[in-house]
């Protein structure tokens, strides 16, 4: 196939025509690979971030469950400590109120009418 070309400048200016061509075609389908594979980037770390999200939520879930748990386990304590202060506190009144012995002999005769014999 003959192509009319009457001289050699048109020729250089279909070549570089050519050149330019190939260079814009290789450019165009570098840049579809490139957004393809942003595209696959995206994707992978929109699922890895997903993924740590559901875990975070799971484990923040899980932490909730925990503190509720130890907040009942608190006010139980709680609770428990308050009712102890206060029998001890009755303890000291009732220690105060009650005359202690003053010797060891009123001591025993005290033993010997709630009836334990002495041992000595």
């Amino acid at each position: 196939m003959k192509l009319p070309i009457k001289n050699s400048e048109s020729l250089i200016w279909y070549g570089l025509a050519l050149v330019f061509l190939a260079i814009l075609l290789v450019s165009i389908v570098d840049s579809v690979k490139v957004r393809l594979k942003v595209r696959d980037i995206e994707r992978e770390v929109n699922r890895r971030v997903e993924q740590e999200l559901k875990w975070y939520e799971d484990n923040l879930q899980h932490l909730n469950k925990e503190l509720q748990r130890y907040k009942v386990l608190y006010e139980k304590s709680r609770q428990e400590a308050m009712y102890y202060r206060r029998i001890y506190r009755r303890m000291q009144e009732d220690k105060l109120r009650i005359a202690l012995p003053k010797s060891s002999r009123e001591l025993r005769e005290r033993f010997r009418r709630l009836g334990y014999e002495p041992v000595n």
